[in-house]
């Protein structure tokens, strides 16, 4: 009995750990999936959030359960050259690319933003790039697509198959975008399509839907684009929750323009579970810019004071129509505003800046205050505009933030505060506050506002309440009687909220309609066209015949069209819904009839009472029928035929994908052949390094095989291998390898094997001695079918290797071994496994007693 019990505890014992173990094992698995999740999550919810500047991009990461990071490229820089060059095959970005602007400029493209939805080469910021910065890029107008493009010169398209003259803009900003996300792969090791874009505020329908159009090209899902000071709003503001309102003008001196916004920071209690929850706030109350502000502007005016003193010092040379010593000016003037920033005076010196003169002269701050000082009279004018936006004046002021790597001039923060203290009236002075990383604030704000409204975030909340600051207006007329009806209507005011409620127009109409959205004033500057979007929609007519048809009184009125228009956050104005419908009014008629009569009434009178008592009652019911109709988007912003805008986005995408795949196919050919010129140095040094060793196993003529094939190679590889397939250099990539393996395995093999063999002889002894005098005393319970079984696995393991050894041992040194070291071990694996078998086999337990 005693025995019994412990054999039940033994048993109870074993079954709780099992148990034990499968609870262990499927607490694992739990926590293998919820990593898993986690990982996935992690993938999913990546955002980022972009700062593509004319000048400079900044690109800032959010990753779940992580800070916001401000992501580096690959030169371990925070800040990217918003430039592109193709050189010899392949596109260079970021410093490289700006480089090129004074070596190759033709090549290589620049300010591209500046560009970016312009409907004409006449506005103010493309007429800065084509005629003032001296850059050498052709941008003209293609009256076929409407939009602006950029000359493609045959050096920079011939390697990818030519067959184009000329560039959109929008694939040339994607190919920026495309680099954003190349970046951000490199720095958080996940592809990231989710992103957020900042825009200037002044950025019109056009240019924002060009931005968006850049990031489809570029395989990007925008979440959102956000106004440049709204994003740096958002990035004070997640911080800091006012209890009281507060009052704060952002001040941005960007490269392209000079940008102001009014924004007021409050906050609202709501409840989170069973508490109250204090959130903060902001609304963006006014916004104000310049074009003629931006430090561009003050670089280009050095650059006329430095190309002046040049020609001046060097007469009969005149480089202003050159684009290399244009390029060395303009990079110098912005080194030059940077160190005068700090200094009042800079020796500018640039070597061989034209037909190998060097150029050297002396600027002070006071000379460059003077040649730039348009662009600081304009500073004062976004604040002006933004004030009076918001409707207030410089007393409403509690504090002003400069952002902006303008603002770094002496000049700029000078005229911005006299500006500022000259207009109030009631208030202590105000100072320039720098709370912000300048540089960085727009995208690290611009990638919280993607955490904030993706669903993959849990964040903290900061509500933000932005406006346009351009009026929307609708015009609706008839497709077929354009000229005899038409009707106008405001849609969104300037300083209508961005993704709020949708705007809906009603009126009567039995026709086809067309539908433009155009701007109203105040409308952007230097439109072509104030169109926004032209919309075609019908089954209006159709309804109305259907509805005409079927109904029997003929008293229908005239059909009620209703169309819905929404203001995004992107601040996109587009049709949303479009429906009509009539109501039909139905007339039923119930008679009523009663059945009671006097009990003494004659034949004549009962009739009568009966007749009277059939009473009719006639009701009228209304009954809607109502149908979406069909909207065709016949033309998008300034004016451009949609359907050309669908063709032109299609091109740009297969130009891009050809470009790609050049570049692959390019990265691929180099990365063979830089693997074969690797193995041809490598197996020649490794011949000479080990002459002496490899004269054991090979002979001179094998040697001298190798040597010559390295020799014909490496002649090959600079004169032919840029002619052939890439599959071609990675087969004789194999076939050198293959030839000089031969000669590495029968070196390693000639000391391995004998070591190798001597191991499994030794095994294969101690196998035999086990099964034979071992085993058979210290465990009895072990069957002889059992010892046998082993004794005969050994015995053909011994057989192989007594084979295979007599086989070697006729072979000559050079020539391939019959077997390696590396076989011994899988054909010793069954008595190996046999043997391991019979050894933890327990010794059974004893009978138990009958009780």
């Amino acid at each position: 009995e005693s025995h019994a019990a412990a054999s039940r505890r033994c048993s109870t014992g074993r079954a709780g750990r099992r148990s034990s173990g499968r609870k262990e094992g499927r607490k694992k698995g739990m926590m293998m999936m919820w990593w898993w999740a986690l990982w996935a999550e992690a993938v999913r919810g990546n955002v980022i959030g972009i700062d593509l500047g004319s000048e400079a991009m900044k690109v800032a990461l959010v990753q779940p359960r992580t800070p916001l990071e401000i992501v580096t490229n690959h030169f371990s820089k925070r800040k990217t050259e918003t430039a592109v060059a193709f050189v010899r095959g392949e596109r260079q970005f970021g410093s490289d690319a700006f480089g090129m602007l004074s070596r190759k400029p033709e090549q290589a493209y620049a300010r591209l933003t500046s560009l970016l939805g312009r409907g004409s080469a006449a506005h103010p910021a493309v007429e800065r790039v084509a005629k003032k910065s001296f850059l050498p890029m052709k941008i003209r107008f293609n009256e076929t697509r409407h939009a602006l493009a950029v000359g493609a010169v045959a050096a920079a398209t011939a390697d990818y198959g030519g067959g184009w003259e000329e560039w959109t803009v929008e694939e040339l900003v994607a190919m920026l975008l495309a680099y954003a996300k190349e970046i951000t792969k490199a720095y958080g090791g996940n592809v990231v399509r989710d992103c957020v874009i900042a825009v200037p505020s002044s950025a019109s329908q056009a240019e924002r839907e060009a931005m968006m159009q850049a990031a489809a090209l570029a395989d990007m899902r925008v979440l959102s684009l956000v106004d440049d000071n709204t994003a740096a709003a958002i990035q004070f503001g997640i911080d800091r929750v006012h209890e009281s309102k507060k009052v704060v003008l952002f001040y941005n001196v960007g490269s392209e323009l000079a940008q102001a916004s009014v924004v007021e920071y409050s906050s609202f209690v709501e409840k989170d579970g069973f508490k109250n929850k204090t959130v903060g706030q902001l609304e963006v109350l006014g916004k104000g810019w310049s074009l003629e502000a931006g430090s561009f502007a003050v670089d280009l005016a050095l650059s006329e004071l430095l190309a002046d003193a040049f020609e001046k010092a060097n007469p009969g040379l005149s480089i202003k129509a050159l684009a290399r010593p244009m390029a060395k000016i303009r990079a110098t003037a912005k080194k030059t505003k940077e160190v005068l920033s700090a200094n009042t005076e800079h020796l500018v010196t640039i070597p061989s800046l034209h037909q190998d003169v060097d150029f050297q002269t002396t600027v002070t701050r006071s000379q460059l205050e003077a040649a730039a000082v348009e662009a600081f009279e304009a500073l004062p004018a976004p604040i002006e505009m933004a004030l009076r936006a918001a409707n207030m004046t410089a007393d409403d002021i509690d504090a002003v933030e400069i952002i902006g790597g303008g603002v770094r001039v002496p000049k700029v923060q000078a005229v911005v505060k006299e500006y500022l203290n000259s207009q109030r009236t009631k208030k202590d002075p105000l100072e320039l506050s720098v709370h912000l990383n300048g540089d960085e604030a727009i995208a690290l704000g611009a990638a919280f506002h993607g955490a904030n409204i993706s669903t993959s975030f849990r964040v903290r909340k900061v509500g933000v309440v932005d406006h346009s600051p351009f009026a929307v207006g609708a015009r609706v007329e008839s497709l077929s009687q354009p000229d005899d009806w038409h009707k106008r209507a405001t849609l969104f005011k300037s300083g209508a909220k961005l993704g709020g409620k949708a705007r809906t127009i009603a009126f009567q109409h039995d026709a086809d309609v067309r539908c433009e959205l155009a701007y109203d004033d105040p409308a952007p500057v230097g439109l072509a066209s104030k169109s926004i979007a032209v919309y075609e929609i019908a089954g209006i007519a159709e309804f109305a015949k259907e509805m005409a048809d079927q109904n029997a009184t003929g008293t229908l009125p005239r059909p009620k069209v209703q169309l819905s228009f929404v203001l995004d956050s992107s601040g996109l104005a587009t049709l949303s819904k479009a429906e009509v419908s009539v109501v039909e009014e139905l007339n039923e008629t119930t008679t009523t009839t009663s059945s009671s009569e006097p009990a003494n009434a004659t034949t004549d009178e009962a009739n009568a009472t009966t007749a009277e008592a059939n009473a009719t009652t006639t009701t009228t019911k209304k009954k809607t029928h109502k149908r979406v109709l069909s909207v065709t988007k016949t033309s998008v912003a300034l004016g451009r035929s949609a359907s050309l805008a669908a063709r032109d986005a299609v091109e740009a995408a297969e130009r891009l994908a050809t470009i790609e795949a050049a570049e692959t196919a390019r990265r691929a050919r180099a990365e063979e052949k830089n693997g074969l010129e690797t193995l041809i140095y490598a197996t020649r040094n490794a011949i000479e390094d080990r002459e002496e060793a490899l004269k054991t196993i090979s002979t001179s003529e094998q040697r001298d095989e190798v040597r010559a094939e390295c020799a014909t190679l490496e002649e090959w590889l600079y004169d032919e291998a840029d002619t052939v397939e890439v599959s071609v250099i990675a087969d004789k990539r194999r076939r050198l390898a293959a030839l000089f393996g031969a000669l590495t395995i029968r070196l390693d093999e000639h000391t391995k094997r004998p070591d190798a063999v001597a191991a499994a002889r030794k095994a294969l002894a101690l196998a035999k001695k086990n099964a034979t005098e071992v085993w058979p005393k210290s465990k009895p319970w072990l069957t002889t079918q059992e010892l046998d079984d082993l004794l005969a696995k050994v015995d053909k393991a011994a057989k192989w290797l007594d084979d295979v050894e007599a086989q070697q041992a006729a072979k000559l040194p050079h020539e391939d071994p019959v077997f390696l070291a590396g076989e011994i071990v899988p054909k010793l694996k069954p008595v190996a496994t046999a043997a391991a078998k019979l050894e933890l086999k327990p010794k059974p337990a004893p009978p138990q007693k009958q009780p």
